[in-house]
C-alpha cells in the first residue's frame, strides 16, 4: 500500500514538473543602472547598462522578450561607460538646449540625470545615432 502512494506521489511530482512554465529572468529590481538609452516608439532599440547583484556589468539591448543581454568586463564597461557619458555630455552641455516645442526622440538617463533630444536637433540627432551605431557594434 505504501507503494501505491510513493508511486502516486512520485507521478504528481513529474506531472506538476513538465507543467511549470520558464522562469523570467529578466528581473532588475536588484540591478544598479549606470545609464539607458531610451528611443521613443521603439523599444528593441533601447539600450541599458545595468550592474546586477553578482557585481557584473550587462548590457541590455531592448525589451520584453525580445531583449538581448551582453556580459561586459570591468574594462570593457569602462569604455562603454565613457563612450556614453562622452556623447552625454555633448548632447546635453555642449550643444546647448533651445526651448522650442519639443517633438521627443531620444532620452538620454545618466545616473539619474535625464538629457531628451528632440526630432528637430540635428546635431543631438547625430551624436545619438553615433552612440548607437557603437552600441550596434558591441552586439556583434
Amino acid at each position: 500500500m505504501r507503494l501505491i502512494y510513493i508511486l502516486l506521489f512520485l507521478t504528481s511530482l513529474v506531472s506538476h514538473a513538465q507543467n511549470e512554465k520558464k522562469a523570467n529572468n529578466s528581473d532588475l529590481r536588484n540591478n544598479d543602472t549606470m545609464f539607458s538609452l531610451e528611443v521613443t516608439g521603439n523599444v528593441q532599440k533601447n539600450v541599458v547598462l545595468v550592474r546586477n547583484n553578482m557585481k557584473e556589468f550587462v548590457l541590455l539591448f531592448g525589451q520584453g522578450d525580445k531583449q538581448s543581454r551582453l556580459r561586459l568586463s570591468s574594462q570593457r564597461m569602462r569604455e562603454v561607460d565613457t563612450e556614453f557619458v562622452q556623447r552625454y555630455f555633448q548632447v546635453s552641455l555642449v550643444l546647448g538646449d533651445d526651448k522650442a516645442k519639443c517633438d521627443e526622440l531620444y532620452r538620454l538617463i545618466l545616473r539619474g540625470d535625464k538629457a531628451i533630444v528632440c526630432k528637430h536637433q540635428a546635431e543631438k540627432v547625430k551624436e545619438v545615432e553615433k552612440l548607437l551605431s557603437y552600441f550596434n557594434g558591441l552586439k556583434k
